[in-house]
């Protein structure tokens, strides 16, 4: 089955996880802890976006869906700012993977809605969830961004824009 192999997963835990997101990335954290999945960016101490990610948070446990190329740099760029804060950022094994929100979804609980595109679902997995026949290919999703406005940032487009010149304020995150 594919996953939309573009992008990654970084899962960030632990007592101070929410505390050390709040202070780094453009999202509130308290937004993020429902049922869906928001968008967000990160920025270097000179404003530029070093990465664009979705994210999914619940009980001090957050997962950032970010391209392949940069799960790497984020990661590294985060740990600088742990110290001493009870955090654990980890690389996921897990995979991504996509529908559109018309499928009919057996365990709403696998699938999550993105906050600012109604029309497409993410799911974190080991594997395939079952009884999905029509899962989006990483070309078809990257489309979808494209056509929605939606900017995941690449190795490529990396600290060359602020948050205000990728329209994330305007953007329903």
């Amino acid at each position: 089955m594919k996953h939309l192999e573009h992008l990654s997963i970084l899962s960030i835990s632990g007592d101070d996880a929410s505390e050390l997101l709040q202070g780094q990335m453009t999202q509130d954290v308290r937004v993020v802890e429902d049922e869906k999945i928001h968008m967000t960016s990160f920025c270097n101490v000179q404003g530029r976006v070093i990465a664009s990610a979705f994210i999914q948070g619940k009980n001090g446990h957050y997962d950032l869906i970010l391209s392949s190329e940069l799960a790497d740099d984020l990661k590294n760029h985060l740990q600088r700012y742990i110290l001493r804060s009870k955090v654990t950022i980890e690389k996921s094994e897990k995979k991504v993977f996509g529908i559109y929100s018309k499928e009919t979804v057996n365990d709403q609980q696998f699938y999550k809605l993105l906050s600012n595109d109604p029309g497409r679902m993410l799911s974190l997995a080991s594997q395939a969830p079952e009884n999905i026949d029509n899962l989006i290919s990483s070309e078809e999703w990257i489309h979808c961004d494209i056509k929605k406005m939606i900017p995941i940032t690449t190795k490529k487009s990396s600290l060359k824009y602020i948050p205000q010149m990728l329209n994330l304020s305007l953007i329903h995150i």
